[in-house]
């Protein structure tokens, strides 16, 4: 997503400037280490310690949203450091939350996802710390950074499309840092790389039926459908990174829903157009279904029984990509009943390898953070299979059989019924009068039988 910018000239003339000085400055001074206590120094005390620096470079700027690396730093405990740009700092003080990033070079990359953590922020610099990371050994070291996240504003940023939610805002990084130790010291070079931005995207799940069983299930293919600043011609590759979160819903009459989330640690998958999937459902009349991981939209609205609205919502699409199958499985119980499923979140598109006129491309890739909330049941009007039957309820089909029985068998003595439980009612409500009445009664006797003894002894004295 691109940050707004009323002045766009003016946007573009520094960010020129941030990668003009990116390919000068150096870090080698940099001071950036953690003591005992957790103390670092400051993003601009570390950032003026390198050459070729100044903060005149670095203007505020209140109506651009987006955020920019503009260097690295290693410490000496082999932590990693990222320096980040946020203009808009006086109006909006934004907080960087992850990063994409590869240390590897050459054809394969594989990128990953780092949490950051903020240690101090002064002005429109910021400093971070990338978690769970370690710093190698090598004399030679890279860090090419495709894209950084922060979190979606509703007020800022643009909305998701359909009923997706929108967790984080990639930005453009398109960075390759080359750290090189000699005699002791670290030096920097960076070089700018090619990434490409994901322009419109949609996720969703088709939903499967496992057929006619006791307690009804199905399978769950998420997907995420795409366009990107390039016609792609062939999608050779692809990697996904998501969070799953198990979800378990509960409802019971008198007390309604009850929703507990286990978050389960990330995930990352490598898709090829060459991979397929195949489902077979366990239940009666079930079918067996087969997808492939990489598929064009139009493949994909041919091959799928999808909705008007779900057709919609790709029509400027170009390629999905079928990353991930869950189950969704209703319980009946005595009370209410269950829900069992899998929220898939927070997913982004890392990497895409694929081919356009001719040449062949490997890139990381610019995306947001998004995904297609589950739900509770299983709905037809979603983007996945029209369901039907497929999620007939047995418990209510035997109490309906029971009741048309029920009335079939009782039908020839349902008058003689009827006048026995006008009986009852007529002499039980008279019955239940009498008691009520003789329980007072006898309630005032016993209440009142000193005052009648004080009476009796007060005529004898008499």
């Amino acid at each position: 997503m691109k940050f707004k910018s009323k002045n766009l000239i003016f946007s573009i003339f520094f960010i020129f400037i941030i990668l003009l000085s990116c390919f000068s400055l150096g870090l080698s001074q940099v001071k950036a280490e953690s003591s005992s206590g957790g103390n670092y120094s400051t993003a601009l005390e570390d950032l003026k310690a390198g050459e070729g620096f100044s903060e005149e470079d670095f203007p505020a700027i209140d109506n651009d949203y987006s955020i920019q690396v503009i260097t690295i730093a290693e410490s000496q405990n082999k932590e990693l450091f990222i320096y980040v740009y946020q203009p808009s700092s006086n109006f909006v003080e934004f907080t960087a939350c992850s990063i994409n990033l590869s240390t590897e070079t050459g054809e394969d990359i594989p990128f990953k996802n780092y949490k950051l953590e903020l240690l101090n922020r002064e002005g429109v610099f910021q400093k971070y710390l990338v978690k769970n990371f370690e710093v190698k050994s090598d004399a030679i070291r890279y860090y090419n950074i495709s894209s950084i996240y922060r979190p979606w504003d509703k007020m800022l940023d643009d909305a998701p499309a359909d009923e997706n939610i929108l967790t984080e805002v990639a930005f453009e990084v398109g960075k390759l840092f080359k750290a090189t130790t000699k005699n002791g010291k670290v030096s920097y070079v960076c070089q700018e790389t090619e990434t490409i931005l994901i322009t419109s995207r949609v996720d969703g799940f088709v939903e499967y039926s496992d057929g006619f069983t006791l307690f009804p299930s199905w399978c769950r293919s998420h997907y995420v459908a795409f366009s990107a600043e390039y016609d792609i011609e062939h999608l050779l590759e692809a990697d996904v990174y998501y969070i799953p979160v198990d979800v378990s819903y509960t409802w019971l009459p008198f007390f309604g829903e009850d929703i507990t989330r286990k978050v389960l640690p990330e995930e990352y998958v490598k898709l090829t157009y060459k991979q397929s999937v195949s489902h077979e459902g366990s239940g009666w009349f079930s079918k067996t279904y087969t997808w492939d991981r990489i598929e064009s939209v139009k493949d994909f609205v041919a091959n799928e029984n999808l909705t008007d609205e779900a057709k919609a919502d790709l029509l400027d699409k170009q390629w999905v990509l079928r990353f991930v199958e869950t189950e969704y499985k209703h319980v009946d119980t005595a009370e209410g009943f269950n829900r069992y499923y899998t929220d898939i979140t927070d997913v982004t598109i890392l990497r895409l390898k694929f081919e356009t006129e001719g040449k062949t491309y490997n890139l990381g890739v610019v995306d947001n953070k998004q995904y297609q909330p589950g739900t509770a049941e299983p709905d037809n009007k979603g983007p996945g299979e029209d369901l039907g039957c497929t999620s007939f309820d047995i418990k209510t089909f035997l109490i309906i059989v029971g009741i048309i029985l029920a009335l079939i068998l009782f039908m020839p003595i349902l008058p003689d019924v009827i006048r026995l439980a006008w009986f009852l009612i007529k002499y039980g409500c008279k019955a239940l009068f009498y008691i009520i009445k003789y329980l007072i009664k006898g309630l005032y006797y016993l209440f009142a039988w000193p005052f009648y003894l004080a009476k009796w002894i007060k005529e004898r004295k008499e």
